[in-house]
This record gives C-alpha cells, sequence and structure tokens, in this order.
C-alpha cells in the first residue's frame, strides 16, 4: 500500500516477526520522524503499534506491527451487499472511534481519516493507521485553522448503545 509520504510493504523483522514497514523518499524524511514520533507515544488496540525505526543511506524504514486483513475501503467494495454488511461496519466505526477518542485525549489530529487508512485485523477489529499528516495541539484551547491537507471526513455513529 501507500501512506501520506511513501511506499508500505509486508516484511520480516529480526528474522522473527512479519511487520509492516513504511519506506519514504528519502534519508532521515522529516515526514518519517514526525510519524515516529507521534506513533511512539501511541498505546491502543485499535491505533497500529509501533515497533522501530531504520535509517539507511538512501530511506528512513518506519517499521510498525502488519494488520494483514485488508483496508475498510476493500471491505466496502467487496463486502457491501452481503447481510452482516451495516452490524460489521457499524462495529468497525466503534473502533474508529475510540481510537478518535484515545487521540483526543492526547491533543492529537490524526487529518487523514478515512477508509484507506483504516485496517481491519482478521477479527474484523478495525486499526487506525497512517499518521503522516497527523498533528499534536500545544495548547487544547486553541483554535484549529484549515487545514489544505488530508481528507475531510464526518462520521456520525447512531447506535443503541
Amino acid at each position: 500500500g501507500a501512506g501520506s509520504y511513501g511506499k508500505v510493504y509486508e516484511g520480516i523483522y529480526r528474522d522473527t516477526q512479519k511487520v509492516a514497514y513504511k519506506v519514504t523518499r528519502s534519508q532521515l524524511s522529516l515526514e518519517a520522524i514526525h510519524e515516529t514520533n507521534i506513533l511512539k507515544t501511541l498505546h491502543h488496540p485499535s491505533i497500529v503499534r509501533y515497533i522501530d525505526v531504520i535509517h539507511t543511506s538512501q530511506h528512513t524504514l518506519l517499521v510498525m506491527e502488519l494488520i494483514d486483513g485488508g483496508t475498510m475501503c476493500d471491505y466496502i467494495e467487496k463486502q457491501y451487499m452481503k447481510t452482516n454488511y451495516w452490524r460489521d461496519c457499524e462495529n468497525m466505526m466503534i473502533d474508529v472511534a475510540y481510537a478518535m477518542s484515545y487521540l483526543h485525549e492526547k491533543n492529537i489530529v490524526h487529518s487523514d481519516l478515512k477508509s484507506d487508512n483504516i485496517l481491519l485485523r482478521r477479527n474484523g477489529k478495525a486499526v487506525l493507521s497512517d499518521f503522516g499528516l497527523s498533528s499534536i495541539i500545544e495548547n487544547s484551547n486553541s483554535e484549529i485553522g484549515e487545514s489544505t491537507t488530508g481528507t475531510c471526513l464526518h462520521i456520525y455513529i447512531f447506535s443503541n448503545y
């Protein structure tokens, strides 16, 4: 797949662990460092887990846990006619809402929430990924200005919960 600032591949980390790694377009990429610094602080079951960052002579590799169930976008395209589609989507969006609430508590704005950046575990649990455009709001009382990057998405969850 492709993220905000590079391509994402499946690989093996330290000869044993299957991982996803994002390869940035340049050595010591400021974008990769920014994304790494944010991911290092996040520990939530619905947010992709940071593992390591590796600097080579030509690229920076951001190593993350492998989420191998595809994207929510893939799920929507393939499953929209199935009887359990709406129930599954509701459960996925609840996972995303918990992740977004966690980010809000940490004053982090994702800035690129879309179905391509929501990964699915094999059990159908949703995991938020691609923090390349995210930012930390230093003063949570200040107003957030308009952004010219990322994807604007409004999500409304109606539930009996």
